[in-house]
């Protein structure tokens, strides 16, 4: 692509208009027009401040193609966005499924209490180390593209658009299943045992696990 070609596909892009632009750099509307069908070129400073405004570099700006880097940056920002949020969803999920766990252990009553609080804290340990990791990696990223900015065709967005809200309720509902789950199935009697196992602490288990997985559809 041309440089005019470029700075067209910019233009429409961020959504600006040639008075828009003309304004922003300080030059008139038929200036921007006569780049645009390239029989005009900017001065250095201005192809800088076009550099700075549309997030791109000289190269690509002058001799490149704005449009395949921006798809690259795109992708690129999705595959560490996806990392990043199973990395948050995976330690939130280890810390509490090590609840459940560790009460299905205190259910069972085999082993003593210095046991099952080793459990849940190898539980907790790797989830901290989980999360702790996946902000490490997303600020280290954020460090190393400052001005990445991910921009989406429209049907992409619309796909979004309808996923978001059935995401979000479907994990509180989830969440709301799995209470109601915990409060209709725990017995009346809390010391209630089924083959000599506490119930109430049994159901914790599944009730936590379901509640990780409310979680996280919601993130």
């Amino acid at each position: 692509m041309s440089f005019a070609d470029n700075l067209v596909y910019l233009r429409q892009h961020y959504g600006v208009t040639q008075e828009g632009l003309a304004e922003q750099l300080g030059v008139s509307r038929q200036t921007v027009s006569k780049w645009e069908a390239g029989t005009n070129y900017p001065e250095m400073d201005k192809l800088l401040a076009l550099c700075d405004l549309f997030h791109t570099n000289l190269d690509d700006l002058m001799r490149g193609s704005v449009h395949v880097a921006n798809k690259g940056d795109t992708e690129r920002y999705d595959h560490h966005m996806n990392r990043h949020s199973l990395s948050m969803v995976a330690g939130v999920a280890f810390i509490l499924a090590g609840v459940g766990v560790q009460s299905v252990i205190e259910a069972v009553d085999v082993f003593g209490d210095n046991f099952q609080a080793a459990v849940f804290l190898a539980f907790v340990v790797v989830g901290v180390m989980v999360l702790i990791m996946g902000a490490f990696n997303h600020g280290e990223f954020k460090r190393r593209n400052p001005s990445i900015e991910p921009r989406y065709p429209a049907d992409v967005l619309d796909r979004f658009g309808r996923r978001f809200p059935l995401m979000i309720a479907g994990g509180v509902g989830l969440i709301l299943l799995a209470v109601i789950f915990l409060v209709g199935a725990s017995p009346d009697d809390a010391y209630a045992l089924v083959g000599g196992v506490h119930l109430e602490e049994l159901l914790l288990l599944p009730f936590m696990l379901t509640i990780a997985l409310g979680v996280g559809l919601i993130m």
